[in-house]
């Protein structure tokens, strides 16, 4: 008996755009705020901020805007990781909070 391995791959969803190249987040590392430039202003935004262990820290809804600034004060020191998902693109950035 003779085994194939042909096989076919669907895509059954559409991976979002990239939102890196069109996403500023200053200053990194920081100890306090946080600001979000998007380059544009944005109708629907989706900020979350995980720990490194995957622990969802904060989740925000914005709408109608180009600048976001938050604080990370009552953050202890560690990475954090930022998605931000701006209509239909998202971007995954590295924070360090640190004193």
């Amino acid at each position: 008996m003779e085994s194939s391995n042909n096989f076919c791959q669907v895509r059954t969803s559409i991976s979002p755009i990239s939102l890196h190249s069109e996403i500023s987040i200053f200053p990194n590392p920081t100890n306090n705020f946080i600001n979000i430039d998007l380059k544009e202003i944005s109708k629907d935004i989706v900020l979350t901020i995980n720990d490194i262990s995957g622990q969802i820290m904060l989740s925000r809804v914005f709408s109608n805007q180009r600048y976001i600034q938050f604080s990370l004060k009552s953050f202890s020191d560690g990475i954090y990781f930022i998605k931000v998902k701006a209509d239909d693109k998202e971007a995954f950035i590295k924070v360090i909070k640190q004193e």
